[in-house]
């Protein structure tokens, strides 16, 4: 998978998946979940992009789905949560419709 393929199957996947909601045990299995979640490891060439210096995550929500997910680009040395710290994220448009 490449980034524009990653961007893609978020747009047209969560929102079919939204209204159902999800707790920690379901969000688990969710192939949508692990996806957001796993941010920009699983794209091709992934270690290149992210380096031992940098990671990648991203939220889907947690105990209900977000209205807005992200995958975010966290550098070890300024950051390793989107809590505090600058941070390079893409959040998702809350129609799922633009990006």
């Amino acid at each position: 998978m490449n980034l524009k393929e990653l961007i893609k199957y978020v747009f047209e996947h969560y929102p079919i998946r939204k209204p159902t909601g999800f707790n920690e045990r379901q969000g688990k299995g969710d192939p949508l979940v692990s996806i957001i979640k796993k941010g920009l490891t699983q794209i091709e060439n992934s270690e290149l992009v992210l380096g031992e210096r940098y990671s990648s995550k991203g939220s889907a929500g947690m105990g209900e789905w977000a209205t807005i997910p992200w995958i975010g680009l966290f550098d070890h040395e300024i950051s390793m949560s989107a809590k505090k710290g600058f941070d390079l994220v893409y959040l998702f448009s809350a129609d799922l419709k633009t990006a």
